[in-house]
């Protein structure tokens, strides 16, 4: 059995609400960007970029904060079932922010912003500390607007992978 090392970050915000982040498994870019409009539209959220996190696989990230039972509508309906499964166990919806990390050191699958879609809905209240993450991690710049809270903390999760059937253990958190 193989096991690789991951990095990842959690939707928790320092209030206790959480950042719309999806783990599409088994998509095309087209199909996020479909579901991201989709998104988009049934819950008027800002904008959505599209995370390639390895080969037909993406993730949705959205700096909208909601509570915790309007997330899980939202990912109970789009969401890989497993990831939100497990995830809920915690209430830490964790996304793989590195590469695949090998027992030899070789790193794979490194995720990369893909598509960034715009909306005209700004409504809700969004978390700064996923706007800084979002700007390191990716690159992103992102203008700050008053609709931003004003925490800088964001939980990051380590942990190991078995390639077989994806069971995740051995995590710690760190914020």
């Amino acid at each position: 059995m193989f096991r690789y090392l991951s990095i990842g970050v959690s939707n928790k915000t320092e209030d206790d609400k959480y950042v719309l982040f999806l783990d599409l498994d088994k998509t095309t870019k087209e199909q996020a960007i479909e579901i991201a409009i989709d998104i988009i539209n049934q819950f008027h959220t800002s904008t959505i970029w599209i995370i390639q996190s390895s080969t037909g696989n993406h993730h949705l990230i959205c700096l909208d904060k909601f509570d915790y039972n309007d997330f899980l509508k939202i990912a109970n309906t789009y969401a890989h079932k497993e990831w939100v499964k497990y995830r809920s166990i915690s209430r830490h919806f964790v996304l793989r922010i590195s590469g695949r990390i090998h027992p030899d050191g070789l790193v794979e699958d490194e995720p990369r912003v893909v598509a960034e879609i715009q909306s005209r809905f700004n409504e809700r209240e969004k978390s700064n500390a996923h706007r800084l993450f979002m700007q390191k991690v990716y690159g992103l710049t992102i203008d700050k607007d008053k609709r931003f809270d004003s925490f800088t903390k964001v939980p990051v999760h380590f942990y190991q992978i078995r390639v077989e059937d994806r069971e995740y253990e051995e995590e710690t958190q760190l914020s």
